[in-house]
């Protein structure tokens, strides 16, 4: 066994009932929870974990890597083998191997009016970002997922979803169904214009998703990249650029604006269309502003071996 404390192994089927079980959990008293599936999953269990609006101080919550593109779990050194994760994340939780990141609160307005607020440690982002897990979510997707990890690792679904929510992000501009958005970046306004995406990371990701470099994920700011419309061909240059983190050196030559700050607000212009936001991979609709801030801090379970002693 990886480790002799007690363990109590809850079966959820869906992002919902992870969230509720973790909910009972720390209600309960439970302050070590181990999540095990993909970033919806972790980020479902995350927010199962606040008590009223923030996760306990007490509370460590470690990863166990069972879908694609887990970047937190990279982040984490969690082993893709599964007796050697379970190892070392029970290593960690007995040596206290903690990494502090930062809790990002997304909140958008619902249809009525109301606002649903959510939490996620990861990423998230609107336009071409917001609408990426239209094609990586759906259970139609799932099937060819593997497929797609297979030929281009990791971060193939991810980045063939994004090609295909740009052709889509495109053919709605032709059509004038892209409503302009003014952003505010702390106390920095950026005027009304027809943002092709605004991606938003608490933290360095790792070398899958270079956008978060040099970003250390408790640094009490989170980065903001925003993409100009630069034209179709260019387009594709930006989606590109986004697996060297080229914007982040050369902003200016891919249209591109890099910030970091403690809040963001999208407030669209002139439409009442719904908008996907993207919440590291979940889904939220939104008929009115965004906004994201820090909310907390969370402890992850840092899977990385001890040292040898010597």
């Amino acid at each position: 066994a990886a480790t002799d404390r007690t363990v109590r192994v809850h079966v959820a089927t869906s992002h919902a009932a992870a969230e509720r079980t973790a909910k009972e959990i720390v209600t309960g008293g439970g302050r070590t929870i181990v999540s095990a599936g993909g970033a919806g999953t972790f980020n479902a269990v995350l927010e199962g974990c606040h008590l009223a609006g923030a996760v306990p101080s007490d509370l460590r919550l470690a990863f166990l890597r069972k879908g694609s593109a887990d970047l937190i779990g990279k982040v984490l050194h969690v082993p893709d083998e599964l007796s050697a994760a379970a190892t070392g994340i029970a290593g960690s939780i007995t040596a206290h191997r903690d990494l502090p990141a930062d809790v990002l609160a997304v909140e958008t307005t619902e249809s009525d009016g109301t606002t649903q607020r959510r939490h996620v440690v990861g990423f998230g982002g609107l336009g071409i970002f917001g609408d990426v897990p239209r094609f990586t979510e759906s259970r139609i997707v799932k099937f060819y997922k593997g497929l797609l990890g297979t030929l281009f690792g990791d971060l193939g679904p991810f980045y063939v979803g994004l090609a295909l929510a740009s052709v889509r992000w495109w053919i709605l501009r032709l059509f004038g169904r892209v409503a302009p958005m003014t952003l505010i970046l702390d106390d920095e306004t950026l005027p009304a214009e027809r943002w092709a995406a605004v991606m938003v990371l608490n933290g360095d990701l790792g070398e899958d998703f270079p956008l978060g470099r040099g970003l250390p994920l408790a640094s009490g700011t989170f980065r903001v990249v925003v993409l100009r419309f630069v034209g179709v061909r260019k387009m594709l240059r930006q989606i590109s650029a986004c697996r060297t983190a080229a914007e982040l050196d050369q902003p200016d030559n891919y249209g591109a604006i890099v910030r970091d700050v403690r809040t963001l607000i999208a407030q669209p212009i002139g439409s009442t269309r719904p908008v996907m936001v993207n919440v590291d991979g979940l889904r939220l609709m939104t008929q009115g502003t965004v906004r994201v801030s820090i909310s907390g801090r969370v402890r992850l379970v840092d899977a990385r071996p001890a040292p040898e002693a010597g």
